[in-house]
């Protein structure tokens, strides 16, 4: 597996991939990233990936873990990002098919996986939700102590709003 050597910059993040990938390990990508470009970091898709069942066209975020599954894998958890505490139950955040995390259940920790979300943000959101029930679109992060234009842009496309 291939590690990171060199001190990250501040714009970098680190993501780690396993499966279907021609080296499956942890690198550094420019903040922004998308999955296809983590993908061709680490080699491309072997001829056992599933590639219809990863959206390569996802964006990242700064710690997590993406999955490329090999064809006749389960299904279940098909392309997602996943948190340390999920690796230990298996489960994937938010939607399978995007990676999203969905604001309305995520966890502390889940939340802090998303870029520029510290354990404060994180306790915001979810007091915030507990006290003015789910959020119904993303935008009302704004009403969130800590969470200015500039960060909801950051994490938008990282981000979904469950059903209840």
């Amino acid at each position: 597996m291939e590690q990171v050597a060199a001190p990250l910059k501040e714009e970098e993040w680190v993501v780690y991939v396993t499966g279907a990938v021609a080296r499956p390990g942890v690198y550094s990508l420019p903040a922004g990233s998308r999955v296809y470009q983590l993908v061709e970091k680490s080699g491309g898709l072997t001829d056992e990936a599933d590639a219809e069942s990863i959206n390569l066209a996802a964006k990242l975020a700064d710690g997590v873990h993406v999955h490329v599954p090999r064809e006749g894998e389960d299904k279940a958890p098909t392309q997602g990002f996943m948190t340390q505490e999920n690796q230990k139950k298996g489960s994937f955040l938010g939607s399978a098919s995007a990676g999203l995390i969905d604001i309305n259940k995520a966890s502390k920790e889940d939340l802090e996986r998303l870029p520029g979300i510290g354990p404060k943000t994180a306790e915001a959101i979810i007091a915030y939700r507990e006290s003015h029930g789910l959020f119904e679109r993303v935008e009302d992060l704004l009403q969130v102590k800590g969470i200015g234009p500039k960060k909801l842009e950051a994490i938008r496309n990282l981000i979904t709003v469950g059903s209840p």
